[in-house]
C-alpha cells in the first residue's frame, strides 16, 4: 500500500509535527518496552507480548506524527502498521513490518 492509498481510505490524515507531541508519545513506547522487559523477567509472556506490542505501536505513532501523519479510524493499530511498511521498503523493513503485523495479532487474541 502507498501514502496515497492510506489517505485515500481515510487510515491516516495529516497533521501538523510537534515535536513536544513526538517525544511524549515515543517516551511512552520507550516506558512500555521497559515494562515488557520487567514482565518477561518475571515469567508472564503473554502480558510481555501485549506491552512489548504497545510499544511498537507507540514508536510508530511517533514516526507517524515526526512526519505529519496521524491515525484514524476504528483500526488505528493497523494504519501505524501500514504506515510504518510503507515508510521502510526495503526487504528488511517489509520482514519487521509483517512481524509486527503478526505480533499485533497476538496482542489481540490476548488482551
Amino acid at each position: 500500500m502507498s501514502l496515497e492509498k492510506l489517505l485515500e481510505k481515510k487510515m491516516i490524515s495529516k497533521t501538523a509535527s510537534n515535536p513536544k507531541q513526538v517525544d511524549e508519545v515515543f517516551k511512552v513506547a520507550e516506558r512500555d518496552l521497559n515494562a515488557a522487559r520487567n514482565s518477561l523477567r518475571e515469567g508472564d509472556f503473554d502480558w510481555a507480548l501485549a506491552i512489548a506490542c504497545n510499544s511498537m505501536l507507540q514508536a510508530g505513532r511517533a514516526l507517524m506524527l515526526r512526519r505529519g501523519y496521524r491515525p484514524m479510524g476504528e483500526f488505528k493499530h493497523v494504519a501505524v502498521v501500514e504506515f510504518v511498511e510503507v515508510e521502510f521498503s526495503d526487504e528488511l523493513s517489509r520482514k519487521l513490518a509483517f512481524a509486527f503485523n503478526k505480533i499485533r495479532r497476538k496482542r489481540h487474541r490476548v488482551v
